[in-house]
């Protein structure tokens, strides 16, 4: 009996030990066990809950921990409320918080913490903290250039004040901006600075706590910004470029005798921002970029370097001048390197002197509204940016550009828009209804030339195959070839024209016989090779070259490069420009007709770098023939011509007056020059330069577009181009009698148009650009002049009367010249090709 009553007692024993290890909330209503017995834990020791904050997911209790670790062995968090107390959790004793996640929004709770020593009896203090549990704010949003609305998505009645504060900037001090009452489920803070970043909170003040509720939920907003922003009352000031010119590196570049800045031969970027609107000229801008695809942050301080890859600052505090910002990058990297620009206002308060800039939008494809991409151009070449394209000619069209749209314009006619990019590419998804240039092109810097053979790098065009440099006189006259004496194979040959002999020809030395007897090969016919691209690629180069036997670049030793201007025709043309292809951008092709009248603009528009002052002026100077070229001016222009050297020694003189410039003639052995012909990059046209960099930007050149003229319908028809797959700018009916585009042949003379075919009634220059309506003496759509267009004597827009198939050559900027048959292989024109910059 007694072993027995024993081990019922022991039983119970254990029992009663067990569950006072077992603490739990389904306990809720169990009060804590009897203090009877005092706690090893004194008031001294542990003084309890010290906290109790609100943090929006629940409610934070902190306390100290016992100052003798050896003597707890448990912390018990209790919700208290009048009398009863409801045990929360029990923790282990290196703790020293808890989250209370079980709260309802807008109650006040009461807690208190007791400490458990080894013996499992809680310490005696009664104390208590209380807190509100609060959603706290929800959203913040921007209403205008000086407000936000700062909303809560609780209602909280128990609160007697929500406190709004706006922190101004990162580390800064927090301001209480506005106050509401806990009813209260928005509040429009005004009176705030213009595009500012600010971190808003609210805190919820209890009168009977005598606390805020604690809760540390910010909000980074800032206000709407003057540049970016539609306020409701005044709409976004952003205006987009006026001009952009990008260039790759070009060792062998001219040096300009104004600077190196207007003939750069390091890679470059200019950007001309127009000014925001309203701003006035004490405005101040800053310019930052990033590697395309990322988002651009105006708030960077660092400067760029060429191995940047994030947000960072290109111009800083930069005053517009003549309603333009300028800002010049020379801190980029090679190609195919792409970078994003955009230009910031900064604003200054002027009662604590603080300077911020306003952010820009950080959102992607709204960026792309408000920058700009500017892929770098591989070497030696420059890029025709789109959103710079666009806007100058909606101004020639008089037309208003869009400025978040890539500053497109309204226009509906034909060649308003591409229908891709490039050879084989997919269709341009562009909206109708619009001109836009499309897409962003690089382009041969200079004429793709002749690359003959210096002795000085092995070339044996002496007598009997001795040393000597591959440029002359000496062919035969038949033929135009070299003589099969002169040359190894792998030379190339620029055969120069003179009074007698005709004109400028590029051979290579494609094989010799048996004898030692060399086979040259023509430019023009390498396409019909099968090692065609092999003798395209060692004939023909985009680099100006003036290179020591070493390779290092010498510009006291003659250029090694002549313009290639005769025996071709569209195909070889296209084939020649095929045959170079860039590692990462592709296959260069001929420049369409559409992008031609683009490159061919000249620097007009008031504020963009290196602006002639007018049309007028930039015409009589360097297209009208009269300017001497010693003085770096002119273009190729007819009429009067300066004294021409009269020896191959005076054409290599780059001291000498004529500044790198070779003999041409007009072909039929007179004395009469109708045009000019210079090495590529040559000082004496390094004045004839276009907007975006290209230098001789006027010569005659082929284009990849192709049309259809009939004498008896007097219907001229597009084509879409065997040579450039995807070109299709063309592909409708041109006729005398589409509205919009009629010019009225009986109306030529008052209107001061004269070209060398009047049976074509209808005239579609370039994009399909209408030039004049059926009343040309009056009206004018766009701003050249039509009785002197940018030309140098050619003439449009058909050569001869004949009826069949047309290729298409270009000199100037609204002239078209439909001119020969595609098979012909006589027509004389400069080689120039593109890379659409994809």
């Amino acid at each position: 009996m007694k072993t027995s009553k024993l081990s019922s007692l022991l039983v119970i024993s254990s029992m009663l030990m067990l569950a006072g290890c077992f603490d739990s909330l389904s306990s809720s209503n169990r009060v804590a066990s009897s203090t009877s017995t005092t706690s090893a834990i004194t008031s001294a020791q542990f003084t309890g809950v010290s906290t109790a904050v609100n943090k929006v997911t629940g409610i934070l209790i902190s306390w100290p921990g016992v100052t003798d670790v050896s003597l707890v062995k448990a912390y018990r968090v209790y919700r208290v409320s009048g009398s009863k107390k409801t045990l929360l959790t029990t923790l282990a004793p290196s703790l020293n918080s808890f989250m209370d996640g079980t709260v309802t929004w807008g109650s006040i709770y009461a807690y208190q913490v007791n400490a458990v020593d080894q013996n499992g009896i809680e310490d005696s203090n009664t104390k208590t903290v209380k807190a509100v549990s609060w959603s706290g704010i929800s959203s913040v949003q921007a209403s205008s250039r000086t407000s936000l609305v700062v909303s809560f998505a609780n209602l909280a009645t128990v609160i007697d004040e929500i406190r709004i504060y706006a922190q101004l900037g990162v580390g800064g001090n927090k301001t209480l901006v506005a106050t509401i009452s806990g009813s209260d489920t928005s509040v429009e803070v005004t009176g705030l600075r213009t595009g500012y970043n600010y971190i808003i909170s609210a805190q919820g003040y209890i009168s009977s706590l005598g606390k805020e509720d604690g809760n540390d939920v910010t909000f980074k907003v800032p206000t709407m910004t003057v540049g970016y922003d539609n306020d409701g009352s005044d709409s976004s000031q952003w205006r987009n470029v006026m001009s952009v010119r990008a260039f790759g590196e070009a060792p062998a570049a001219p040096v300009h005798p104004s600077g190196s800045n207007q003939s750069p031969s390091a890679r470059t970027v200019e950007l001309t921002f127009n000014a925001f609107s309203s701003q006035g000229t004490a405005a101040k801008y800053v310019v930052v970029r990033t590697v395309d695809g990322k988002t651009l942050d105006s708030s960077v301080t660092a400067a760029c370097t060429d191995t940047s890859q994030s947000s960072c600052v290109v111009c800083s505090m930069v005053t517009p001048t003549n309603g333009v910002v300028y800002c010049r990058d020379t801190n980029v990297a090679a190609s195919p390197a792409r970078y994003r620009y955009s230009m910031a206002l900064s604003h200054t308060d002027t009662a604590t002197n603080e300077t911020w800039v306003e952010p820009l939008p950080s959102n992607l494809d709204q960026l792309e509204s408000y920058s700009v991409l500017v892929p770098i151009p591989p070497k030696n070449m420059v890029l025709v940016q789109r959103d710079a394209a666009n806007y100058e000619m909606c101004i020639q069209m008089n037309k208003t550009s869009d400025p978040v749209n890539n500053n497109r314009c309204v226009y509906s006619g034909i060649g308003g828009q591409p229908y891709s990019s490039g050879h084989n590419k997919s269709p341009l998804n562009l909206p109708t209804g619009y001109y836009d240039f499309g897409y962003n092109l690089f382009v041969d810097r200079w004429e793709t030339a002749c690359n003959w053979t210096m002795a000085s790098q092995g070339g044996k065009c002496g007598p009997n195959h001795t040393d000597g440099d591959c440029i002359g006189y000496g062919a035969n006259l038949t033929t135009k070839a070299p003589q099969p004496d002169i040359g190894k194979v792998g030379d190339v040959y620029y055969y120069l024209g003179t009074s007698s002999n005709g004109n400028n020809e590029c051979f290579i030395a494609e094989s010799a016989d048996g004898s030692g007897n060399i086979n040259w090969m023509r430019a023009s016919d390498v396409y019909t090779s099968v090692s065609g691209v092999t003798l395209a690629n060692k004939m023909l180069t985009n680099d100006p070259g003036y290179y020591d036997t070493n390779g290092n670049l010498d510009r006291s030793l003659p250029g090694k490069r002549g313009k290639i201007s005769y025996k071709l025709n569209q195909i070889s043309a296209a084939y020649m420009c095929s045959a170079n292809t860039d590692a990462y951008y592709g296959t260069k092709r001929l420049v369409r007709q559409r992008e031609n009248v683009v490159i061919a603009a000249p620097a007009l528009l008031s504020g963009e770098p290196y602006a002639h002052s007018s049309y007028a002026t930039f015409y009589a100077n360097y297209f009208q023939g009269n300017q001497n070229h010693g003085t770096y001016a002119g273009c190729d222009a007819a009429s009067a011509v300066d004294t021409l050297p009269t020896t191959f020694a005076d054409m290599l003189n780059l001291s000498g007056t004529y500044k790198e410039m070779i003999r041409f003639t007009d072909g039929s052995g007179g004395t009469s020059y109708g045009f000019r012909t210079y090495m590529p990059g040559a000082l004496a046209t390094i004045d004839c330069v276009s907007r975006y960099g290209v230098q001789d930007f006027n010569t005659r050149r082929f284009t990849s577009d192709i049309i259809s003229y009939s004498t008896s319908t007097q219907l001229t028809t597009g084509l879409m181009s065997p040579y450039d797959n995807g070109n299709r700018d063309f592909l409708s009916d041109i006729t005398g009698g589409q509205t919009g585009y009629v010019i009225d042949v009986t109306k030529y003379t008052s209107g001061g148009i004269s070209y060398n075919s009047t049976n074509l009634t209808a005239l579609i220059p370039a994009l399909g650009l209408p030039i004049v309506t059926a009343n040309p003496s009056s009206e004018y759509l766009a701003k050249a002049l039509i009785i002197q267009p940018y030309n140098f004597g050619q003439t449009g827009p058909v050569s001869g009367s004949g009826s069949g198939t047309k290729m298409f050559l270009s000199s100037g900027r609204w002239n078209a010249r439909y001119d020969f048959a595609v098979s012909n292989d006589t027509v004389q024109g400069e080689l120039r090709c593109v890379l659409p910059a994809e």
